[in-house]
């Protein structure tokens, strides 16, 4: 992931880095920008940008609004020290406004919101028994089936069969809205319509299993997945 911090106060820098750090771990790659015009110049497109308002020179809100031009698919999200300048920000869709006073809750809820957005429009390489190795796009998998020793994945219109290990790709779509509902079933939550006890309904119709003893776990994950969508 790559994300842009742009703010002419070094602190401010230092201290969202601290946070994303924290909550991301450091696999990210952070670059650093001390005014609007040194962001620009770089010429890079980030997955979540953070800009503060209030800067020599080109403030953010025309910053970001020159970026977007180039770069409409960045998650944008203004920093600022006072939070009435905030109701300008739908020049610039932005996507949140992070109150310097509350950096660290906000920044963290920021994050696990705009990787929510961003995890919907990622894609997953899976090795396909009839078609080799492909790119899938995430939000187009319903959910991972595993059935006499084979492993169906589920399309909206079609299913194929593919030798991943329903282990291996749990762990690797953990934090992208999948989850593992039984040692046979890993769904993805953007396509469950309503869930019992031991029973999950998927938008078309499927059902699919849900172990008791995974039971309360699942439903605090998915309560939690659809805030983060709900707040997106």
């Amino acid at each position: 992931m790559n994300i842009a911090i742009v703010d002419d106060e070094i602190i401010w820098r230092q201290n969202v880095k601290n946070v994303i750090n924290t909550y991301l771990g450091e696999n990210v790659h952070i670059g650093f920008f001390g005014s609007g015009e040194s962001f620009l110049a770089e010429g890079q497109e980030f997955d979540i940008v953070f800009m503060d308002i209030e800067m020599e020179g080109e403030d953010g809100f025309a910053t970001i609004e020159e970026y977007r031009q180039y770069y409409p698919k960045s998650i944008n999200i203004i920093l600022t020290a006072h939070t009435e300048m905030s109701r300008q920000g739908y020049k610039v869709n932005a996507f949140r406004y992070i109150d310097k006073a509350n950096l660290k809750e906000e920044v963290e809820e920021a994050l696990f919101s705009a990787k929510n957005l961003l995890n919907r429009n990622a894609e997953i390489t899976l090795t396909l028994k009839s078609l080799g190795t492909v790119k899938v796009d995430l939000k187009s998998i319903l959910y991972f089936e595993t059935s006499k020793r084979n492993l169906k994945v589920h399309l909206e219109k079609e299913e194929y069969i593919c030798k991943n290990s329903i282990n291996e790709l749990a762990e690797q779509l953990s934090d992208k809205g999948f989850y593992l509902t039984h040692r046979s079933y890993l769904v993805n939550m953007q396509w469950i319509k309503e869930f019992t006890q031991n029973e999950i309904c998927i938008k078309n119709g499927d059902k699919v299993m849900l172990s008791s003893r995974k039971h309360n776990k699942f439903k605090g994950e998915y309560i939690k997945w659809k805030f983060g969508i709900a707040n997106k």
